[in-house]
């Protein structure tokens, strides 16, 4: 975080995909300690990775800790994969159960299971102060289906309008 003349800047932030001209594949760009799951396994990333790392930053905010702090980068990077953060509010029980909720929902393993976009980051943030107890925040508990995916989908279209006009 930098600060300009009035307001503090956050920069170096939606590093969830590799630059354009990045000469080596296998390399790693940004810390470590803000790495979603699916980074740390070099998988595919979005804007949910981004999500994730927004996480960990509100959590460090909170708590004035890190979710995962190891003796090197791999360790740290496992722990983002294999563990679970300790609550918040375990470490800051003056933060409110909502907010506490938000941040552990921003840092689900599964990237469907986390927040799907900012917007909706937003919209819980900006409920706090309306419901502190956080029953607004709502968990996705089950996986979503990858089976159908667009291109099946287009298919699984076309196949069921010619079974129509075939009876």
């Amino acid at each position: 975080i930098m600060k300009n003349d009035t307001d503090p800047l956050l920069i170096d932030f939606g590093i969830a995909h590799s630059p354009v001209d990045a000469k080596d594949e296998n390399e790693v760009i940004g810390s470590v300690y803000y790495f979603s799951p699916e980074q740390a396994k070099a998988e595919h990333t979005d804007k949910r990775s981004d999500i994730y790392s927004f996480g960990v930053i509100l959590y460090e905010m909170c708590t004035g800790k890190l979710p995962f702090v190891g003796d090197d980068p791999l360790t740290i990077a496992l722990m983002h994969v294999h563990q679970k953060p300790k609550a918040p509010i375990e470490l800051n029980p003056e933060i409110p159960e909502s907010l506490n909720r938000i941040i552990l929902k921003a840092l689900e393993k599964e990237p469907d299971k986390r927040y799907q976009n900012a917007l909706e980051v937003l919209g819980d943030l900006n409920r706090v102060f309306e419901d502190p107890k956080g029953e607004f925040v709502k968990q996705r508990t089950e996986k979503r289906s990858h089976w159908l995916s667009k291109k099946s989908s287009r298919i699984f279209l076309y196949c069921t309008i010619a079974l129509v006009f075939l009876f």
